[in-house]
Formats: C-alpha cells, structure tokens, sequence
C-alpha cells in the first residue's frame, strides 16, 4: 500500500471506502499477479530444451497466447480510477 497519501481519489462510486480499499489492494495482488504469470509463460515458453521440446514449447506458446488475450494489464489498470486510487508503481511488482 502506498505510504505518500492515505486519501483517495473522489470518484462517482458509492463504495465505502473501506471497500474502495480492500479493492485496490485486491486489483493491486491481481494484477502483479497477472504480470507474473505473463512472464512465466513466456520465459517457459522460450526456455524449453530436451527430448520434449516441440510439444513443451507449442504448449507454453499457447499458455502465453491466451494469458496476453484474456489477461490483459489495460483491464486491470482501467479499473483503478473508478475505485479512487492509482495502481501500485510496476517496481513494486517484482
């Protein structure tokens, strides 16, 4: 969480703000978590090596594909203004 401002934004919700909160830190662990598994799809599906590595490697790129169609960090970050508050920095994240 954020240690520079505790307030959050005004916005056209009608959360509680203890809601609001609880949904940023939500949005913030679900989106670092998306990243990640960006990242490890990817890293997997570059990194395959061994007797398996045609079929480890179509899978890995199919894992990848579908995590960058359905998971995409736009979404997550599109929700943050309805909330009140901006995501977490992207250091924060790894």
């Amino acid at each position: 969480m954020r240690t520079s401002s505790n307030a959050l934004h005004q916005t056209g919700n009608t959360l509680a703000e203890t809601i609001r909160r609880q949904s940023v830190e939500l949005l913030n662990r679900n989106l670092a978590s998306a990243i990640d598994l960006k990242e490890q799809a990817k890293q997997a599906h570059w990194n395959v090596k061994g007797p398996s590595f045609i079929a480890l490697h179509e899978l890995f790129d199919g894992v990848d594909k579908k995590v960058r169609h359905r998971i995409t960090v736009g979404a997550f970050l599109d929700l943050f203004p309805h909330i009140g508050e901006p995501p977490n920095d992207e250091e924060e994240f790894f």
